[in-house]
């Protein structure tokens, strides 16, 4: 009886550490994808001149978020980034 528990017992905690590597190696994904997508960002904004700030409003889906972009001389930009797409659109202030 107690060699079925302990196997019971050891059964459970292997199965939570590969849940828990899952979702750390999901969370490492995660943030790899983000990386990309500022890389992204940055490069395509920089074409207008040089950046000052980058600023996304919450990560909206794995493939569609918005933010916006301003640059040293002042010129903001709006945009929507949508699987590699970057769709931007000048603030006129």
């Amino acid at each position: 009886m107690k060699k079925k528990k302990l196997s019971i017992l050891g059964g459970a905690l292997l199965g939570l550490g590969l849940t828990a590597l899952a979702a750390q190696a999901a969370y490492q994904i995660g943030e790899v994808k983000k990386a990309r997508r500022m890389v992204d960002i940055r490069a395509y904004f920089s074409q207008f001149g040089d950046i000052q700030v980058v600023y996304i409003n919450e990560f909206e889906g794995d493939h569609e978020f918005s933010g916006g972009v301003a640059l040293t001389d002042g010129r903001q930009f709006d945009f929507v980034y949508d699987q590699g797409d970057i769709i931007a659109q000048e603030v006129v202030v």
